[in-house]
Order: structure tokens, then C-alpha cells, then sequence
């Protein structure tokens, strides 16, 4: 078990281990934490977090081969202002609105509209698996799980979330070179709910869920490569490869030469941000304690406007060369 108390907010934890057999085990955790330590607010903020994992590893048909399966979840909980704030529907003629303030609950009257409040009612469920199998001098490893964020107070917000992960490490020796390669994939795709009419934001009182919006998806994508030769007297290599990009649908106000009339679209406003980095190493006498290393870095960031008649101001890249000497002195 922990617990931490910080200036405005309260924290524990509590954990158990339990292994059955050789090839079973089950791991159980339990967090919550608080704020609003001092009183200042109406309203307090709840965090819950259960978690629940099992470990099969020895076993029969391969025994190398190590599998977990598990469920987590966060529940967060805000009462909120305990006064909602209402404002009655607009009236054809045009009438003045009236703003009126209501308990919470139950809410707001038929005829008006309940403004956005600090009310908080969320529960993330994910269920997941991860697999590792070794291979000779080889690892691969896959992980899946699943994100099913709901909002009890505004429904429009709750997504699910599918995220897959592909990993793959070697370490290989041959003439006294080794050589370590490794790559690690992992891909996520979200569920949301998108506002039929562009120019509102998802929470907008006037929307009317599921009525008024239909179901869209983001995609996020991040890659990463590593190489890594040790010769067998002075010299080491290691390379890198990152990449990050992402497809999001998010609304646009059009420029002029897209749409006269200056309507919101939604278009992809999504990134790619792809790097590298290569460093070479010397050993003096081929000794681990005098390194001398020289490095050269390139980051490059690129954004999707979206409009392809609106100038992209965003973007940039960046150059780093360096250098280390690493002394190491022992008594």
C-alpha cells in the first residue's frame, strides 16, 4: 500500500501479488485520489482506478512463451456547481433569453437549455492483452487493448479506442560483431462522434444527441527502428528511426478559394513527424571507460493545413550535431 497527500491533493494505492502455480499469476491494484484539499471549491474531483492482471508463462505446447491478460479502469467523478445554469430555447420572432439558475438535479425545464457546467461523470473500461514470444536470439511481441471512454453528462464525448502494438528485437553475434536490431509498430484508431454541422463544437446546448451527429474516426500511427553494431575492437553504431503521424477530422473554416461563402468543412488537420539519429562511438584502447561519440540528429515536423489553398506556417525541421567525451575514473 502508498499514500501521499501533495498541496491540493490525496493519493493511495494498494496492490497484491499472488502466484498460484509456476505457470499462474495475478497481480490486483486499487488507486484513488482526491482534490480540493482546502475547501476552496463547491466541488470535489474522485479518481478510482481499478486494475486486475493475470501472467501465464511455462507453458505446455511452448514454454518460453509469456501471455498477460488484463482489465483496468478510471472512473472519474465531479459533482460539479450544484446550481445548473438555464437558459430558455430561442423563439421565433426573436424574444430576449432568460438565464435562470436550477439545482442540478434534476436539471433544467423542457424549455430551456442547461449551460456547461464542471459536472464530471467518466468511466474508461480497457480490457487488454499482451504476448511475448521468444524465438532463438529473437523477441516478437504483440499487445492489444480496447478504450471505451464514456460521459455520462455529455454523451456526445465518450470514443472507443482500438490500439495495436507489433514489437520485434534481435541480438545476433557473428565474427565477434553483434549486432542488435529492433522495431516496435503500434497503431490506434478512435471512435468519435462528430457534430453534423461543422461550425458547433461537440458540447454545443443547441446539438441533440445522437440526432445530430454521426460516427467518425482519427488514426494515429508511430513507428520506431533501432540499430545497433558493436565491431570487435574500437568502434560502435547506432542508428534510430522515429516516425509519428496521425489522420484527424476536425472542423475548418474554408478560405476564400476553397469556399466563396466561408463555410466549415471537416478536413484532415492531422501531423507527420519523422526523425533520425545517428551516432558513432569510439573507444580509446578499446576500453569502455574513454568514449568519444559524434552524433548528428534531424527532426522533422510537418502539418496538414487542411485547405490546400491556406499557406502551411507550422512546419519546420531541425539539425542537431553534438558530441560527447565520456571519462570514467576508478579508485
Amino acid at each position: 500500500a502508498n499514500a501521499r497527500q501533495i498541496r491540493d491533493l490525496q493519493d493511495f494505492s494498494v496492490r497484491g501479488d499472488y502466484q498460484f502455480l509456476r505457470q499462474f499469476g495475478m497481480a490486483l491494484s486499487w488507486r484513488r485520489s482526491n482534490d480540493n484539499l482546502n475547501g476552496k471549491r463547491n466541488y470535489t474531483s474522485i479518481v478510482r482506478a481499478p486494475e486486475v492482471r493475470l501472467t501465464f508463462r511455462d507453458l505446455p505446447f511452448y514454454r518460453r512463451l509469456v501471455l498477460e491478460v488484463g482489465y483496468r479502469e478510471r472512473n472519474l467523478d465531479t459533482a460539479g456547481d450544484p446550481l445548473a445554469t438555464c437558459v430558455t430555447l430561442p423563439t421565433i420572432p426573436p424574444t430576449p433569453q432568460i438565464t435562470t439558475k436550477r439545482s442540478a438535479h434534476p436539471g433544467c425545464l423542457v424549455t430551456e437549455l442547461r449551460q456547461a457546467t464542471e459536472e464530471r461523470i467518466r468511466s474508461t473500461r480497457i480490457p487488454f492483452f499482451s504476448l511475448t514470444l521468444p524465438v532463438s536470439d529473437s523477441s516478437f511481441s504483440f499487445d492489444y487493448e480496447h478504450r471505451h471512454d464514456m460521459d455520462a453528462v455529455i454523451n456526445q464525448n465518450s470514443s472507443d479506442t482500438d490500439r495495436f502494438a507489433f514489437g520485434y528485437r534481435g541480438n545476433y553475434t557473428w565474427n565477434n560483431w553483434d549486432v542488435i536490431p529492433s522495431f516496435r509498430y503500434e497503431l490506434e484508431r478512435l471512435a468519435k462522434y462528430t457534430p453534423n454541422n461543422p461550425a458547433l463544437a461537440p458540447s454545443d446546448p443547441s446539438l441533440i444527441y445522437a440526432i445530430d451527429f454521426f460516427a467518425a474516426h482519427d488514426t494515429s500511427r508511430s513507428f520506431n527502428a533501432q540499430l545497433q553494431i558493436e565491431a570487435p575492437r574500437y568502434f560502435r553504431f547506432e542508428g534510430i528511426y522515429r516516425e509519428f503521424n496521425s489522420i484527424s477530422l476536425s472542423p475548418l473554416k474554408a478560405s476564400v478559394p476553397l469556399d466563396p461563402l466561408q463555410n466549415f468543412f471537416l478536413l484532415n488537420q492531422g501531423f507527420k513527424r519523422p526523425s533520425w539519429r545517428a551516432a558513432l562511438t569510439y573507444k580509446f584502447r578499446n576500453d569502455e571507460n574513454r568514449l568519444l561519440t559524434a552524433y548528428y540528429e534531424r527532426g522533422n515536423n510537418f502539418f496538414n493545413t487542411g485547405d490546400p489553398f491556406v499557406p502551411d506556417h507550422k512546419s519546420f525541421r531541425e539539425t542537431i550535431l553534438g558530441g560527447t567525451l565520456l571519462l570514467r575514473f576508478r579508485h
